[in-house]
């Protein structure tokens, strides 16, 4: 079944995070099985919202570490096991999400993914923060989750946070004002971890980190 997006504010941007860990689905295996065997697939909708006199965009991400395996031995992960496409708005051309798509994923999977985002010229200064949307398949409707609540659920922990540099040394808090035309930093670790309980497999798991850009001051 395709899940609807979230469309909350004026302009939304949709990511979709497929991977054997960022995808419709998620597919856990437990660490006992050979790889050959994991099936464990999620996807995850990373999203940019904002305003009309806000306006922000990724000009830059990198995959800072993953232990994604070349599980057909092709000798190829990137572009195979793991996806990682722009996607851009029609009229504007800008970069207002990432779709990940890791297939298959394992307990210990881990991936980390780094975005530079930009508070663009003609926009204003603005504070950022983030929140986590999980798709029920039961009730079919997109619910607000926390990070401790993807541990719970799904054996997932999620590490995030803005930054002031790409090193990310100097981290930023909720209070933090993003000035025109300068740059942020969102990062974003993902792990299934080793102990994740073999109820797991099988099933499927959506996810959205919708990306807040607001008016500092407001």
């Amino acid at each position: 079944m395709k899940r609807p997006l979230r469309r909350n504010r004026t302009k939304n941007v949709n990511v979709n995070l497929v991977a054997a860990m960022l995808v419709p689905m998620l597919l856990i295996s437990i660490s006992a099985f050979a790889y050959a065997q994991s099936s464990t697939q999620l996807t995850c909708f990373t999203t940019l919202t904002t305003d009309p006199q806000e306006d922000i965009e990724i000009t830059n991400w990198i995959v800072n570490r993953t232990n994604t395996q070349d599980v057909n031995c092709n000798g190829i992960i990137f572009g195979d096991e793991l996806n990682v496409t722009e996607i851009k708005d029609s009229s504007s051309g800008q970069i207002i999400g990432l779709e990940i798509t890791a297939n298959p994923i394992f307990p210990g999977w881990i991936l980390h993914l780094i975005l530079k985002i930009h508070n663009l010229p003609y926009s204003v200064p603005v504070n950022v923060s983030y929140a986590i949307h999980y798709w029920n398949e039961t009730s079919e409707q997109w619910e607000k989750k926390t990070k401790e609540d993807l541990q719970t659920l799904f054996s997932i922990t999620y590490i995030d946070g803005f930054y002031r540099d790409a090193d990310l040394t100097q981290p930023m808090s909720p209070e933090d004002i993003v000035d025109v035309n300068k740059y942020f930093y969102k990062s974003e670790y993902i792990t299934l971890d080793e102990n994740a309980p073999p109820t797991l497999q099988g099933q499927s798991i959506d996810f959205i980190v919708e990306v807040y850009a607001e008016q500092a001051g407001i």
